[in-house]
C-alpha cells in the first residue's frame, strides 16, 4: 500500500517545532507544513533547511498575527488585529455561514506565500488550509497557487490521493489506548489510491496551551511516529512524498 504521512503546523511554536524535527527524523514524515505567518516559522525552517523533505506551506487564517497589512483585510481580524479564532469560524460553519471575504482572503494567502518564500527562498512544494476551510477560503488558496504554478493542493480533493481521516479520527483513535501500531493495522481503510494521512506531532509550552484545543494529542502523534513497532510496520508499505506524485 502507498501513503502519505503529512505532519501540520511547523512554525507554531517552538515546541511544536522540535516535536515534528523529532518525528521527522524518525524516518516516516516526509511531508511537512510551515505556518509562514507564525513567530516560529524562521526558526522551524532553520531546523530542516539542509534536509531531504517536502516542505509545504500550511495556510493559516485563524490563529496569531497576518502576513498581509491589517488594513488590507479587515474581514479576517478582530478588534486586537489577529486572526478571528477557528472557534467563531467553526460557529459559523456549523450554521451554514460563509463570512470569508474572498478578496481579502486572497491578499493574505499571497502576503504567506511572499513570507514562505522570504523565509525559505523557493516556493513551497504544496499548500494547504490549517484547521478551517470553507467555499471561499479554498478558492482563495487555489487561485493563489495557480498564480504562483504550485500542482499540489493538500486541502481539496484530489484523484491521485484520499484523505482518510474523515469518519474516525486520530483523537478517538488514542482514546481506545491500543498499540500504535494498531493505528494502521485495524483503522485505515485501504484503497486503489494512496492514502493521505495527517499528524500534528509536537510537544507542549505555553504558547501551544494557550492557544490551542490540540494538546496532549501533538505529544501522542509524536510518540506514534517515532515507534518502533510502528515503523517495522511500515516497512511493507510505501510511503511517498507530495513531489514523488
Amino acid at each position: 500500500m502507498k501513503m502519505i504521512i503529512r505532519a501540520d503546523d511547523f512554525g507554531f511554536s517552538e515546541a511544536v517545532n522540535y516535536g515534528i524535527l523529532k518525528a521527522f527524523q524518525g524516518g516516516l514524515v516526509k511531508n511537512i507544513g510551515l505556518m509562514s505567518n507564525m513567530p516560529y516559522a524562521k526558526q522551524a525552517f532553520d531546523m530542516i533547511r539542509e534536509e531531504n523533505v517536502t516542505l509545504g506551506l500550511h495556510i493559516n487564517l485563524i490563529l496569531g498575527s497576518p502576513c498581509a497589512r491589517p488594513e488590507q483585510i479587515p474581514s479576517l481580524l478582530n478588534m486586537d488585529g489577529k486572526f478571528l479564532s477557528s472557534r467563531v469560524r467553526r460557529r459559523e460553519m456549523e450554521e451554514g455561514i460563509d463570512n470569508f471575504v474572498y478578496e481579502d482572503t486572497v491578499v493574505e494567502v499571497k502576503a504567506q506565500v511572499e513570507q514562505f518564500l522570504s523565509i525559505c527562498g523557493r516556493l513551497p512544494d504544496y499548500i494547504d488550509a490549517h484547521a478551517v476551510c470553507t467555499g471561499t477560503t479554498e478558492k482563495a488558496i487555489c487561485d493563489i497557487a495557480d498564480a504562483y504554478g504550485i500542482d499540489i493542493k493538500g486541502h481539496i480533493e484530489d484523484t491521485r490521493w484520499q484523505g482518510i481521516q474523515t469518519d474516525y479520527t486520530n483523537t478517538e483513535f488514542y482514546k481506545q489506548k491500543l498499540p500504535f501500531v494498531q493505528f494502521f493495522k485495524s483503522y485505515l481503510n485501504y484503497s486503489d489510491r494512496i492514502s493521505l494521512i495527517v499528524f500534528h506531532p509536537g510537544y507542549l509550552d505555553y504558547d501551544v496551551i494557550r492557544t490551542s484545543s490540540l494538546t496532549v494529542n501533538r505529544c501522542l502523534d509524536t510518540a506514534l511516529l517515532c515507534d518502533a513497532e510502528v515503523k517495522e510496520y511500515l516497512k511493507q508499505h510505501t510511503l511517498l512524498s507530495f513531489k514523488e506524485l
